[in-house]
This record gives C-alpha cells, sequence and structure tokens, in this order.
C-alpha cells in the first residue's frame, strides 16, 4: 500500500513532504531502465468516431496493484471512453494512449517526464499523481507540455510550473483543509495535531498555526506529536494524543499510519474525534477498521453528489466497487477538463501551444460540481501569492458513517479564509 505524508513548509519558502513507499516495496534505483515505465493502455471505444485520435498520457505510481493509482489508470480509460460516447473531441477520440509508472522513484519520474515530453502525438499529461513531480515538470515546463489536473505534492506544482493546472489543493491543501473542518465544525478550541517526524512535518504546525490565524479562528494547536517514520504501534501516541480533553485530534500521516492510529484509538477507548482526509484513508481502509472508522471526520478535494460524481461514481463503482474516491476521481476530473477544453478549439489545432493559451486564459473552469469555478487565467492568492497555483483552495467535509464516507453539508470551504462557496 502506498504511503503518503501530509506536511507543508513555509518559511520563508514552501516545501512539500515527499513521501515514502512502505517497507515491502522496492523503488527503482537512478539507473532503471526507461522502458520499463512506459505502457500503453488499451485504447477506448471508438466505433463511431472515425477522425485521427487525440492522444495524452499520464504518470502514476503503480508500483503496488493494490494502490488507488491503480484505480486511476482504469479511470483515465472510463473517463476517455465516457468522453467518446458523447462525440468525443469534436469528432476525434480521445485516447490515453500512455502511461508511465514512476515507481516512487525521482529518476523513474524523469524518465517518464523526458518520454512523455519526447513524444509529439501526446499533447499533454492528465491526472499526473507523482510524489517527485517537480522531476518531470521541470521538463514538461521547458517543452510546453500542458499539466492537466495534476495531484500536487512537489514544491513547484505550488508556485512555479506554470504548465502546471491542478483543480485541488493537493498535499497542502488537505493539510490546511483538516484545519479549517476542526474549526468550523468542532469547536474554537484547542486540538492535538500528530504527524510524521520529517523535517517538513516540522515546520506543520507553523502552517496550520498561519491558517487557522487567516481565518479568525480561536481554534488552536494544543499539543503536537511527532512520530518516527517508522512507527508501527500507535497505541502510547493516541494515549498521548487523547490527553487533556482536546476538542479532536488531527492526524497528518500515511495511509497505513492512518489506519494504524484509528486502530489504536478504537482499542484504547479512546473517543475523541480523530480528523484526517480522505486521501489518507480509502474504502478498503475503511472495511477494515470496521468500528474503528465510524465517526471520522474526512477532509476532501472533490463534491460527492450531483450530476458529474453521480455520474463518476455509477461509473466507478462497476469497474471497482472498493474503491471509487480520491485519486480516480481526480483523474476522471482531469480527463473531462481536457476534453472540454480541447473542444474549444478549431479541427487540426489541439496542440500543446494551444492548450496552453486555452488554459491560462480560462476563467470559468467548471469541472461539472466536483470543485467549484476555478480561474487559471490569475495567480492564486493564497499565502499572499505564494502558492501562485494553488487554484482551488476550497475543500469539502466529511464524515465516515455507516461504513461509508458521507459529505456533512454541499458546500465548498474556504481553507484560507472563513466562509464558502
Amino acid at each position: 500500500m502506498r504511503r503518503w505524508a501530509i506536511a507543508a513548509l513555509f518559511v520563508p519558502t514552501l516545501v512539500i513532504a515527499a513521501c515514502s513507499s512502505s517497507s515491502s516495496s522496492k523503488a527503482s534505483g537512478p539507473s532503471a531502465p526507461p522502458s520499463s515505465a512506459l505502457a500503453a493502455s488499451s485504447g477506448p471505444t471508438t466505433t463511431k468516431l472515425t477522425l485521427s485520435p487525440i492522444k495524452v498520457g499520464a504518470i502514476l505510481d503503480l508500483i503496488d496493484a493494490t494502490t488507488p493509482q491503480a484505480d486511476a489508470k482504469a479511470a483515465a480509460q472510463a473517463a476517455a471512453d465516457d468522453v467518446n460516447a458523447n462525440g468525443g473531441i469534436n469528432g476525434h477520440p480521445l485516447e490515453v494512449s500512455t502511461i508511465c509508472d514512476d515507481k516512487l522513484d525521482a529518476n523513474t519520474t524523469e524518465q517518464c517526464g523526458r518520454q512523455i515530453a519526447a513524444d509529439s502525438s501526446l499533447v499533454a499529461t492528465v491526472g499526473d499523481f507523482a510524489n517527485f513531480g517537480d522531476s518531470a515538470d521541470a521538463i514538461f515546463q521547458a517543452q510546453g507540455v500542458p499539466v492537466i489536473g495534476d495531484q500536487p505534492i512537489s514544491t513547484g506544482e505550488f508556485t512555479t510550473c506554470t504548465v502546471c493546472f491542478a483543480v485541488s489543493g493537493g498535499a497542502f491543501g488537505a493539510l490546511g483543509g483538516e484545519a479549517a473542518l476542526i474549526s468550523d465544525t468542532l469547536g474554537q478550541k484547542p486540538f492535538n495535531f500528530v504527524i510524521t517526524d520529517v523535517p517538513t512535518g516540522r515546520a506543520a504546525p507553523q502552517i496550520v498555526d498561519g491558517i487557522l490565524k487567516g481565518r479568525g479562528s480561536a481554534a488552536k494547536i494544543g499539543q503536537t506529536i511527532f512520530y518516527p517514520v517508522s512507527q508501527s504501534d500507535f497505541s502510547a501516541i493516541a494515549a498521548q494524543a487523547a490527553d487533556g480533553g482536546p476538542s479532536a485530534i488531527m492526524f497528518a500521516g500515511s495511509d497505513v499510519d492512518t489506519v494504524a492510529f484509528a486502530e489504536a484509538m478504537k482499542n484504547g477507548g479512546l473517543n475523541v474525534p480523530l480528523v484526517a482526509s480522505t486521501f489518507q484513508l480509502t474504502p478498503p481502509d475503511i472495511q477494515k477498521l470496521g468500528a474503528a472508522a465510524e465517526g471520522m471526520y474526512l477532509a476532501g478535494f472533490f463534491n460527492l453528489s450531483g450530476p458529474g460524481p453521480d455520474k463518476f461514481f455509477s461509473t466507478m463503482t462497476k469497474i471497482n466497487p472498493a474503491y471509487t474516491g480520491g485519486e480516480p476521481a481526480n483523474m476522471w476530473v482531469a480527463v473531462h477538463l481536457f476534453a472540454d477544453v480541447a473542444r474549444t478549439l478549431p479541427e487540426g489545432q489541439v496542440t500543446r501551444a494551444n492548450l496552453l493559451a486555452a488554459l491560462n486564459s480560462d476563467s470559468h473552469v467548471d469541472t461539472h460540481g466536483f470543485t467549484p469555478i476555478l480561474d487559471f487565467s490569475k495567480k492564486s492568492s493564497a499565502f499572499g501569492g505564494a502558492m501562485g497555483r494553488l487554484f482551488n483552495t476550497t475543500v469539502v467535509y466529511a464524515r465516515v458513517q455507516g461504513g461509508k464516507i458521507t459529505q456533512l453539508d454541499q458546500l465548498f470551504h474556504n481553507v484560507f479564509s472563513a466562509g464558502t462557496q
């Protein structure tokens, strides 16, 4: 299972936490052959579309077939099929023809970037989830390859990647979203914060404090508990986090650690509300946890209901009933966003340069109800403009109820200021 730890640094520059794989996974070394990274997916159904295909690529971590990114790969094909069932791109079939496995390795991610950029038939990448995304994004920027709907984790994806057009808040948005949820839902009282003990994690409390102050919230961190990356038994840490009667426990760690921590709380009879993000707790995790997951609060990037989300869930449930959130949703949105933008271009003009021009001038980005309307035409003002590529500064609030993730309301909650959209 993939391990993604949430943490951030902004003193004074921003650094987003990397992630590590579980002990059972082994990432490729610097000399890994690039040919092993690329794989062609089977083409979508294009029976009624007779014009030449328009092709895109993607970078995902497929090192472990049980990760949500395996479902993201399936979501890419499902989304392309949906686009093609509705006329394709002005009669041209859309193909997610190349998916590159970055193997959770920076060097392999760079190889993915070089190979995709060198393939002139690929006019963009869609839904990238690369933990070392900066390695590829520098190449995409130099070659003018649009990066549409990437899941921002690396520093440049929030700050300097001018070809990156994310629709979620990525690692930073997840961290801020948890703090905002506590402030808005669980009271303006002290809460405890548990996070992985890495350099970026050490700086995270300052980020959380800044977000809460910016929202005018009286909620604040009571105590911060840093745990080693190698931690497996969370019983003592859970007991410490629950001590003192905090309004909540905010947990920022990997999916594996989130499950272990929730189990420790249940086994210890600790009834303090636990807050995480939807990227830390997947439906299979909820099934595994059973009663230990019940009542958990989650901050997520995407609306869970409405015409767009309903179509996504209906489609993905047929592919894999066990997992239909998070990364597959991001891929679904990215593929459809690409198609929407490509359809605005004249016949024969769906090129990298024209896509970038269209994206950079798009002030009304419609994700079909997954997010608020976004604006790619200007820099984000998040953190005084330091994170200019953080276009979506909202999250949705949800809770595990009856073994399912249920949205608390139909609102998009601003992370950096009080209020909704």
